[in-house]
């Protein structure tokens, strides 16, 4: 029966894999009124998926599978999709496209999923010392540039052996409310001026970024994301900036 179960998952995630790589449409309203077609395409193995509309393209990095897809209202398309992750760990995405002037806006793009586990020193094999699960979900209320809010539950649990004063359990909810300038979704404003290392996936170089300015700001209680120029940015523990999307 397991194995069954196992044949399953696995073809249901071929079967996926190769939907997107044929291409699917999905039908909205831009934030001026266009009707508009967005167009998701997947490469096999190229870990990043390409979106469309118009003339204009964005993709996606560190891409691996699309879990769901659904309009919002009429004037946003969310896009839920799995990442890369390493050994022990799942990580998922979360991204909410609008379209203005037939360019496409990434109105919110986050790391909605995390999860990942150590082994107990003891016995590596067979025990787990720490586990820990980050989970978002996102509710559009509103009908407008006008009133457009989202709602943000945060789910969030830590559970060690080794260090058990450090356990918790809790559920957060945040509001974020909607710029009509620069079309995306913020909790705050930062105002910086600050250079940071990037890398840079055309050059396979680092290079320099600075963020500067009074920037739209997502905080869903673990990482800041940072909007500047038509992308989300958020600084690793290394201190390098990074994104999860490219022109």
């Amino acid at each position: 029966m397991k194995k069954l179960k196992l044949n399953f998952l696995i073809l249901f995630f071929l079967c996926s894999a190769y939907s997107i790589a044929l291409g699917q449409s999905y039908n909205i309203v831009s934030l001026d009124g266009q009707r508009a077609t967005i167009n998701l395409s997947y490469k096999l193995y190229s870990k990043m998926l390409t979106i469309a509309c118009y003339n204009d393209t964005l993709f996606l990095t560190d891409y691996t599978g699309t879990i769901g897809v659904h309009v919002l209202d009429k004037n946003f398309l969310e896009i839920e999709y799995q990442t890369v992750s390493g050994f022990g760990s799942d990580t998922k995405n979360t991204v909410i496209l609008s379209i203005i002037n037939k360019k496409i806006i990434p109105s919110i793009l986050v790391n909605s999923y995390a999860s990942w586990f150590s082994p107990d020193p003891q016995d590596p094999y067979k025990k787990i010392d720490e586990s820990s699960l980050y989970k978002a979900t996102f509710n559009l209320r509103g009908n407008s540039k006008g009133n457009y809010n989202l709602i943000a539950i945060i789910n969030d649990q830590f559970t060690s052996k080794s260090a058990p004063k450090r356990n918790h359990k809790f559920t957060r909810q945040f509001n974020l409310k909607f710029d009509p300038v620069q079309n995306v979704f913020y909790t705050t404003y930062k105002n910086m001026s600050t250079a940071f290392k990037m890398y840079d996936i055309k050059t396979d170089k680092d290079i320099s970024l600075r963020l500067a300015g009074n920037l739209p700001t997502i905080n869903l209680g673990i990482n800041d994301y940072y909007y500047q120029a038509g992308f989300w940015y958020r600084v690793g523990t290394d201190g390098y900036l990074f994104t999860y999307a490219r022109k």
